[in-house]
C-alpha cells in the first residue's frame, strides 16, 4: 500500500465522520469529539487481515478512531483474501450501513464491489 492511499483512505474516514458530527455534544457527554456523532449512523469497515505488523497497526489503529466516535455503530471486519472481504462488504451493503471505508487486500477484484457500493 501507498502512503498516498493511505493518507486518502484517512481522509476519506474522516471526511465520513465530519459529515456526522451535528456540532453540538450529546447530553451527558464530556464534550468531545466522539460525543458529537448522532445516533443511529452506522459505518462498515473492511480492512486485511494481521497477516504481519504493518496490518496488525492497521487494525489497531482502527479500533482506536471508532473509540472516538462511541455514537457510531460500527460494522468492523478482517479478511484474509478478497473473497472473504467481497463477502464482507456485501454483507455490509445488505445491512444497510450509512458509509464504508475499505481498504482493499487487493485492489483488482475489490474494484467491482466498490464501483456497486459507490453507486
Amino acid at each position: 500500500m501507498s502512503v498516498r492511499f493511505l493518507t486518502a483512505v484517512s481522509v476519506l474516514t474522516l471526511a465520513i465522520l465530519a459529515g456526522c458530527q451535528s456540532g453540538q455534544p450529546q447530553a451527558g457527554g464530556a464534550g468531545g469529539q466522539g460525543d458529537a456523532a448522532p445516533q443511529g449512523i452506522v459505518i462498515g469497515v473492511s480492512v486485511p487481515a494481521a497477516d504481519h505488523g504493518w496490518t496488525a497497526g492497521v487494525i489497531w489503529w482502527a479500533e482506536q478512531a471508532m473509540k472516538l466516535y462511541p455514537n457510531v455503530e460500527w460494522r468492523f471486519s478482517t479478511a484474509d483474501t478478497p473473497a472473504k472481504q467481497i463477502s464482507d462488504l456485501e454483507t455490509m451493503m445488505a445491512a444497510g450501513v450509512d458509509g464504508i471505508v475499505v481498504l482493499a487486500t487487493e485492489s483488482a477484484p475489490l474494484t467491482p464491489i466498490a464501483k456497486q457500493i459507490h453507486e
